[in-house]
This record gives C-alpha cells, sequence and structure tokens, in this order.
C-alpha cells in the first residue's frame, strides 16, 4: 500500500497506538483500570493487608479470629464458619472504608465477590453448593457482555449480586437476570430454587417472560440486601501493615500446594480462583482453590450442618 507523502513515521505510530487501545479496550474496559480490590484488617492489635490480585479467592484463617475493624476496597462475602454459608453477609466498601465488628464476631473466611480489577463494578456471583461454594464463578457485567466467559451448564444453589444496573433480560449461565438501577452500590444474596421444583407452567412462564425454559430467574423479591460504604481512609493510617506476600516455589520445594499459599506467618492461607483459557479463548471460572473440602480440617463441627442461605 502507498501512503501520501505527507503520511510520516509518526501517524503510522498513532495507527498503531490506536489499534493497540481498541484491543486492550475488548480486554480490559475502562472501568475496571483502577485500584484493585482488597481488604486491611485490625487483629490483637496488628493491621494484616491483603489484595485481591494476590488472593483471588479471598482469605481463609486457620481458626476463626476476632477482626477488630475491616478496611475494604471491594465486596466481600464473610464467612464465620469458612465451610458453613450459615450467618455469611456481604461486606462492601470503596477506598478503604473500614467498617466496626461486633465484639464477639469470630471470622474465617473472606471471600471477593467482585473480580479483582472491577472491585465495585456491576458483578454476578454464582456457586453450586451453599458450603462448598463448588463452581465459584464472578461475571463482571460489563466485560461478560464482549463475550469473554466461557458458559458453565450446571446449575447454581446461590447468587450474589452487586453494584446493580438497569439492564435487559441476559442469561448468565443458567441464570436469567434482569438489572435495578440503584444508586447506593448495595449487594444482594439470594437462594435460587433447585431445577427439579420448576413445573411445566414455570417453564412456560419463563418463556414468556424472555428466559429460556431451563433458566433460573433471580428472586429480587427474595433477596437480602447488604449496605455498601463509602469512605476514603488516610495512608498513613496503615503504616505499619503486615501485607500478605507469597513465598516463590523453589524457595519451598518440600511444602504441599496448601502450605505454599500460608500467609502473615502461617495465620492464613491466601485463596485462589481457578481458571483456565479454553481453545476458542475464553475464560472459564471452576471454583477456589484449595477447595472448602480440603480446608475442611479447619472448620468448627457444629457449623458446618446448617444452612441458612
Amino acid at each position: 500500500m502507498n501512503f501520501p507523502e505527507n503520511f510520516g513515521f509518526k501517524y503510522l505510530c498513532l495507527l498503531v497506538l490506536l489499534n493497540v487501545s481498541i484491543v486492550l479496550s475488548k480486554l480490559v474496559p475502562d472501568r475496571e483500570i483502577g485500584t484493585p480490590g482488597g481488604m486491611k484488617l485490625l487483629i490483637k492489635g496488628k493491621i494484616y493487608s491483603f489484595t485481591a490480585e494476590l488472593c483471588s479467592g479471598g482469605v481463609f484463617f486457620k481458626s476463626p479470629v476476632l477482626v477488630e475493624l475491616k478496611c475494604v476496597h471491594g465486596y466481600y462475602l464473610v464467612r464465620r464458619n469458612g465451610c458453613s454459608i450459615a450467618e455469611n453477609y456481604i461486606i462492601g466498601g470503596e477506598n478503604y472504608a473500614c467498617l466496626q465488628t461486633d465484639i464477639t464476631e469470630v471470622i474465617q473466611a473472606l471471600i471477593p465477590v467482585t473480580n479483582p480489577k472491577a472491585p465495585l463494578n456491576h458483578t454476578i456471583t454464582l456457586f453450586d453448593d451453599a458450603d462448598t461454594l463448588k463452581n465459584f464463578r464472578r461475571y463482571t457485567l460489563q466485560t461478560f457482555k464482549q463475550g469473554p466467559y466461557e458458559k458453565i451448564t450446571s446449575s447454581p444453589v446461590g447468587a450474589i449480586v452487586t453494584n446493580t444496573e438497569q439492564t435487559k433480560k441476559i442469561r448468565v449461565d443458567k441464570l436469567c437476570y434482569e438489572g435495578l438501577t440503584e444508586q447506593n452500590g448495595a449487594s444482594h444474596m439470594a437462594r435460587l430454587p433447585p431445577q427439579s421444583t420448576i413445573t411445566q407452567m414455570d417453564k412456560i412462564r419463563l418463556v414468556s417472560n424472555g428466559c429460556n425454559s431451563d433458566s433460573i430467574i433471580f428472586p429480587w423479591g427474595d433477596a437480602v440486601t447488604y449496605d455498601f460504604s463509602h469512605g476514603d481512609t488516610d495512608p498513613n493510617d496503615f503504616t505499619s501493615e503486615i501485607q500478605a506476600s507469597l513465598s516463590e516455589p523453589f524457595e519451598l520445594p518440600h511444602r504441599s500446594a496448601t502450605a505454599r499459599l500460608e500467609i502473615w506467618g502461617g495465620l492464613a492461607y491466601c485463596l485462589q480462583t481457578k481458571t483456565h483459557v479454553t481453545k476458542s479463548g475464553n475464560l472459564l471460572m471452576k471454583g477456589i482453590e484449595p477447595s472448602f473440602k480440603v480446608l475442611g480440617q479447619h472448620c468448627s463441627k457444629d457449623l458446618s450442618e446448617e444452612n441458612d442461605l
């Protein structure tokens, strides 16, 4: 191709930059670029911190601990018993807004329910078992519409929605979802009905409402809503924080894969989300590792059989 004589080198550079920016915009939407999710926790007078980039599946304490203060950027599922959905709730905040903890409450696990680089975005999180969070997966809605996620055909039993925005009906795995307009950044958690309870009449209604006959509708009327905290914390308050970090594999050649995920001097594990890029280039999400079944030895048995989602 012959360029005009006045089409100089700088114009070629601009074209290259433009093409690169278009590709990047498809992979990382503008709203996803910013401070990654994370938490700062006050435990026995010490501040422990982690980011969702490092611990994409959250943190799991070997024994439940009293967290005196939780400072958050993003949305997190709080679990008193790491292996049970009993008494779970969601906290959400931005700029590490600090939330006081009930003096009688102990916590064993904190699980991010938004993606690390989009901690404040409209997100749908699904799981196939309430206690083990089997097939735990998070879909950032803005990215989901661009199609980079591989669909999962299993039936979710629970769903969490954060920072909802108005959307048309969309199918997220087997969930038929229609977002609502909100301004307060709240999050919502709901139990989903088993597909075995869906009657033929229900299927007809699903199709007439614009969903597939095998869909599960997000039950806005039955969802539990949790507030979002706006705030801004002085970075000087955290100058002495103990940041989570992982050892390189070669530094711990004889330790198990689980032991290599220990953080804060062995106080907790840095959980990871299991992801896989398919041949078609889509992202397949398949839960959290180590699994809660593997970590079950650390869980209290008196709560493990409760389920109040």
